[in-house]
């Protein structure tokens, strides 16, 4: 019987990954260890993201790397004040929004326009001028600090972002969008 085993260990081998990799690939989706699927019901990102669309975004990355500057992320609002008094802090709500600077960088709002270390930020959807928060007001410069991010909507006349609320910690960061299925379509 052992000889047996012994000659067929690698086919048996394949086996086991064969019945084993269906679940753990499933255990690794419901525990959001690869993508997360994210129902969108917020204006926030409109048009770019609109209510009831769904976003596909993967976790893994987040892990390694810092998302970059330009980039949708999803992050939840666990420890941000401003948000926990609108949503309540159990469960931390997730939000979508787009990464304007990262730690170091500096920001300020002046005329109408975003400034990021100097340079005028573009929106990735132009909607008017870019006014201040209570977060952010109007020439006042804030440096981003260690391991937190500066995000905007791209709905920014009606949405509030970190103008409003402040960073994000990035602790918070949950994942970074990858696709958008349209509710429409």
């Amino acid at each position: 019987m052992l000889t047996f085993l012994q000659e067929r260990r690698g086919l048996i081998g394949f086996a086991l990954l064969l019945l084993l990799l269906p679940a753990a690939l499933i255990t690794a989706f419901q525990q959001r260890w690869l993508v997360l699927f994210h129902m969108n019901d917020s204006q926030a990102m409109w048009p770019t993201i609109q209510t009831d669309d769904l976003v596909l975004a993967e976790t893994i990355t987040r892990r390694f790397f810092e998302p970059q500057s330009g980039q949708m992320i999803i992050f939840n609002s666990a420890g941000i004040e401003a948000l926990e008094d609108i949503h309540g802090h159990d469960p931390p709500w997730l939000y979508v929004q787009r990464l304007v600077a990262k730690t170091g960088d500096s920001v300020h709002i002046a005329r109408g326009e975003l400034n990021v270390n100097g340079e005028t930020w573009v929106p990735a959807v132009w909607d008017g001028q870019i006014k201040p928060g209570p977060f952010l007001p109007e020439s006042q410069s804030k440096t981003i600090p260690e391991q937190c991010y500066f995000v905007i909507a791209d709905h920014y006349r009606v949405a509030q972002d970190s103008r409003h609320w402040g960073w994000v910690p990035r602790e918070n960061l949950v994942a970074c969008v990858l696709w958008i299925f349209r509710a429409s379509d």
